[in-house]
């Protein structure tokens, strides 16, 4: 029997890549920056899937440029987009932190109805308590260094607590 050549493919596990600032319009350092990423993954035997790929631009120039020529990657255009949740945190492209705080929200207030159901059965406040904290705190603080500096939402709380 003739020996066989396999070929393993392997795709990128999420990668965020995060560039240096654009200076004079000129994004050709930027677009450098990809293109080696592509070869990098290529050269390990890594295929980055560009229908998952995609672009999210965040640009705090008073002007800005009206559009952005698309990024190509193996010759497919990567979708660009102004939001996008990436491990469980939705950044978005003026760095807002609402879509990410309503979603936090939300899924505290979903597990809230959980607590509430506990505390109709007489459990003991220990036990709400540890509910508590492994099931609903954990969730709004998942990340929060990251969010709560910058979250209006947060700010807004803040203000009318007077803290």
């Amino acid at each position: 029997m003739s020996a066989q050549r396999m070929r393993y493919e392997s795709f990128c596990p999420p990668i965020v890549h995060f560039c240096t600032l654009i200076s004079d319009n000129d994004e050709s350092h930027y677009r450098a920056e990809v293109e080696h990423l592509a070869t990098w993954c290529a050269d390990n035997n890594l295929l980055l899937n560009t229908n998952k790929t995609k672009e999210l631009i965040v640009d705090f120039r008073k002007v800005k440029r009206e559009t952005h020529d698309p990024i190509h990657i193996n010759g497919m255009a990567v979708e660009r987009v102004s939001s996008f949740k990436f491990l469980g945190i939705h950044i978005s492209e003026n760095l807002s932190w609402t879509a990410n705080t309503s979603s936090l929200i939300k899924k505290a207030h979903q597990r809230l109805f959980f607590l509430r159901t506990l505390k109709k059965n007489h459990l003991s406040t220990a036990i709400l308590g540890n509910f508590y904290r492994c099931a609903i705190e954990s969730i709004l603080t998942n990340c929060i260094t990251v969010w709560y500096g910058n979250c209006s939402v947060m700010r807004t709380a803040r203000h009318c607590r007077g803290w």
